[in-house]
This record gives structure tokens, C-alpha cells and sequence, in this order.
């Protein structure tokens, strides 16, 4: 899975996706398909593609109606690359 940096893109253009399924996101799609194409690898990543602008959108107004900075977080989010982030099963947990 590849995650937006906070603060988001700037712009939305499908023709652009800036996601690309990985391994556990192929797994999933396999299982959800069961052999047919009801939902095709494309489309699957635009869809992801959108829920990651829309998050990012929902943040940046989130963090300015909390008087934070959108900007600097953005910023300061390079300096915290280094960081692993949960497996997916995890994540869910918490």
C-alpha cells in the first residue's frame, strides 16, 4: 500500500495514480474476484487512488480547524520517513 504524505497532493487527476497495489493488496483482490473480473487491478487503484486525496483533504481541514499547520506538518512528515509502518492485520487492531 502506498500512503499520501500528510497534506496531501495538491491536484486530481486520474490520469496520474499515484498508487500501485502490492502484494497483499493483489491477495485481496484475488479473493475478492474469485476468478471473474468484477473489480479490475485499474480500477481498483484509482479507487484507492481517490480514498487517499480524499483522506488527506479531510486531514488538512482537520488539523487547520484544530489551529494546526497543514504546511508544517507536511514538512516535518519528511523527516519521520524512516519510520515502519504497521502491517495491515495490525493496523485494524488498534
Amino acid at each position: 500500500m502506498c500512503l499520501l504524505a500528510a497534506g496531501g497532493i495538491g491536484y486530481h487527476d486520474d490520469r496520474f495514480i499515484e498508487y500501485d497495489l502490492d502484494k497483499e493488496d493483489q491477495e485481496w483482490l484475488e479473493a475478492f474476484n474469485k476468478g471473474q473480473d468484477r473489480l479490475p487491478a485499474r480500477r481498483m487503484e484509482l479507487l484507492m487512488w481517490r480514498l487517499e486525496c480524499a483522506n488527506a483533504e479531510a486531514t488538512d481541514r482537520a488539523l487547520a480547524a484544530a489551529g494546526e499547520s497543514p504546511w508544517l506538518l507536511r514538512h516535518l512528515s519528511e523527516y519521520f520517513t524512516h519510520i515502519k509502518p504497521l502491517p495491515h492485520t495490525l493496523g485494524f487492531v488498534l
